[in-house]
């Protein structure tokens, strides 16, 4: 199975708090939200990969690069966190 995003596809520009232009695409939003429930759930990132099962590494390349997670790979990070998809998009 390929990644879920293609790196193709347009996103939303944003500027950020810096005035910075960025793409913000459908996997950025995702893993936005996947580090707000980190956050809402006190895990630091040596928990989270602990409950992802994931190494430090691997969260670093989601972090740089979030297209690079397959579907699967978002639903058991849904799964292990105890978050539906529908929190994930609309939080």
């Amino acid at each position: 199975m390929g990644n879920v995003f293609e790196k193709r596809k347009r996103g939303i520009k944003m500027k950020d708090a810096n005035c910075t232009s960025r793409e913000l695409t459908l996997a950025t939003i995702i893993w936005s939200n996947i580090m707000r429930q980190q956050y809402l759930q006190g895990l630091s990132d040596k928990q989270l990969c602990k409950v992802l099962g994931v190494t430090i590494r691997t969260l670093y390349n989601y972090r740089s690069d979030p297209s690079v997670m397959t579907m699967k790979q978002i639903q058991s990070v849904l799964d292990k966190l105890d978050i539906d998809m529908e929190t994930l998009l609309i939080a």
